[in-house]
């Protein structure tokens, strides 16, 4: 899994990586601090680190909190995929709904010849 991460960090960071880490983790830290992780986690480090403004490589200590935001934007992601059961009920009825289509549809026919 460690060798995974180190050509990802790699692909994303080029030289800045391997000039801070190396091109293995040789002692073990990493693979020792990321040990926990699930591939989820993992996988939404990898997006922060992409999508983040900062061009320098995360510390190992960093990158754990890359791929496990605070609570509460993990609660606020996690409600977006409750049961349908347990889902707020929708606010518009089926012909609000219908007539709110049929207006997009006459301003994309008019915007969009």
């Amino acid at each position: 899994m460690i060798d995974e991460i180190w050509v990802r960090m790699a692909e994303i960071y080029g030289h800045k990586w391997t000039s801070a880490y190396g091109y293995e983790d040789a002692d073990g830290t990493w693979a020792k601090g990321l040990a926990d992780m699930s591939s989820d986690e993992l996988k939404a480090g990898f997006i922060a680190c992409v999508t983040r403004d900062d061009s320098w490589p995360p510390s190992l200590p960093e990158f754990r909190a890359l791929c496990r935001p605070p609570k509460s934007q993990r609660e606020h992601a996690a409600m977006y995929r409750l049961p349908p059961e347990r889902q707020l009920p929708h606010l518009l009825t089926d012909e609000q709904r219908a007539a709110g289509r049929a207006h997009v549809a006459a301003a994309k026919r008019v915007l969009m010849p």
